[in-house]
């Protein structure tokens, strides 16, 4: 109810929004009238139906009431609605912040490298102790190191999401980060760099997944999140490669879009409740 009295804001089981009732008597002139009793509607009841024959209290251990289903709530309730994901906020929360997190779990006391074992050098069968040199000479000089044509080392997560072709895979790659631990997301970000192991259709691929997210309005700020911690390690990067550039516009697009919807519904509930608060 309004300080003054005067207007009145109730809300009803089962009815949506807000109901605003208004004394007329403060506004305008009403004029009260006795109400006819036969001009009164006689209120419509349900007839009564004929009751179910009841069981017999001996038959009662053998009714089968059958298992009542639990409800399950939707993965999402509508495509036009941002839906968050389950995932606890340490999940997420601080990939940005990482490097803070672990200077303040660093131990105060500086880590102590163990001293190396002892090595053992083959010795000959005899009397004395003798130490076998002749063994290394014996070695096969032929042994050559083998130097792989493709210098990459793409992780499991980033050959699966190189593979990516169809939303189905990207949901895949999506359940698969939502698995590792904050310190793991950051490593497979960290290692899509070709200087770190990665190729550049990986960091591209990575990019459409991001905006396959923002568009199903699905896991919304996990979407934010990912997204804020790629631009950090790798916008040097970015902003010397046009591929990567033209992918992040687009994924900026989706953003916008996602964002601005999501701004103007805020701002409107917003002006609501002020509304409604100042009456």
């Amino acid at each position: 109810m309004s300080p003054t009295g005067d207007w009145l804001a109730t809300t009803h089981r089962g009815e949506l929004g807000v109901f605003l009732w208004a004394n007329k008597l403060l506004h305008q002139r009403a004029f009260l009238k006795p109400i006819d009793r036969d001009a009164v509607a006689v209120p419509r009841l349900r007839l009564l139906t004929a009751a179910p024959e009841k069981p017999d209290i001996e038959d009662i251990g053998t009714i089968d009431i059958g298992d009542e289903p639990e409800y399950k709530s939707p993965d999402q309730i509508s495509a036009e609605l941002i839906t968050l994901s389950d995932q606890p906020t340490s999940r997420w929360l601080n990939l940005l912040h990482l490097d803070v997190v672990k200077r303040r779990n660093k131990p105060k006391t500086p880590f102590t490298v163990p001293k190396s074992a002892p090595f053992f050098l083959p010795t000959i069968p005899s009397l004395e102790l003798e130490f076998d040199l002749e063994k290394d000479k014996d070695g096969d000089d032929t042994t050559k190191m083998l130097i792989p044509e493709d210098l990459t080392t793409l992780t499991a997560f980033g050959k699966k999401l190189s593979a990516c072709q169809t939303e189905e895979n990207y949901v895949k790659c999506i359940e698969k980060l939502k698995t590792l631990s904050p310190a793991a997301i950051e490593a497979e970000v960290v290692s899509m760099a070709p200087d770190a192991g990665g190729t550049v259709e990986v960091m591209k691929q990575f990019l459409l997944l991001i905006d396959a997210m923002l568009k199903s309005n699905k896991d919304f700020e996990l979407a934010q999140s990912y997204l804020s911690l790629f631009l950090k390690t790798h916008a040097p990067f970015i902003s010397q490669n046009r591929d990567l550039r033209n992918v992040l516009e687009t994924v900026e697009a989706t953003a916008a879009v996602s964002w601005t919807r999501l701004q103007n519904l805020l701002l409107y509930n917003i002006c609501v409740v002020k509304a409604l608060k100042d009456m």
